[in-house]
């Protein structure tokens, strides 16, 4: 059984037997020299999802999709998507959390369960988009 939870902003959860998967999670505090801000507070309930997210996968660096400070809440036993780059510096990042960094090749579906999988399509130099495969169900997020 599928389940979609909005958390904030960008960012949403897909779950499917206890597996799941958030997106984007900007969860709190203002971003580009403080010019952005939620437009409502996140819920507690919703933080306390994201925190206990089996996989997290980022579109791309910008801090209202990627939020350094946010990243807190996860542990070293969060797995983390992103896609391939050439400097590696989102990864590196990542990889001061946890060790389990899936670069995700174009167009390559990652299984996160069984009929489970997210594929991540690169856009332009910088941003990405994904299809979210559960079951039947398709979810395309196109982000920005």
């Amino acid at each position: 059984m599928l389940e979609f939870n909005f958390i904030n902003h960008s960012s949403f959860s897909v779950i499917k037997n206890n597996i799941i998967l958030t997106v984007d999670p900007w969860i709190e505090g203002s971003v580009f020299n403080n010019s952005w801000k939620l437009l409502s507070k996140t819920p507690n309930e919703m933080i306390q999802l994201a925190k206990q997210s089996n996989f997290v996968w980022f579109s791309h660096e910008h801090p209202d999709h990627f939020n350094p400070p946010n990243l807190r809440i996860f542990n070293k036993n969060t797995n983390f998507i992103f896609q391939k780059t050439k400097d590696k510096r989102v990864v590196k990042f990542l990889k001061k959390i946890s060790s389990n960094i899936k670069e995700a090749e174009p167009k390559k579906p990652i299984e996160l369960d069984n009929n489970f999988s997210i594929e991540v399509f690169p856009f332009q130099d910088l941003d990405s988009f994904c299809l979210i495969t559960v079951d039947n169900i398709k979810i395309l997020n196109l982000n920005d």
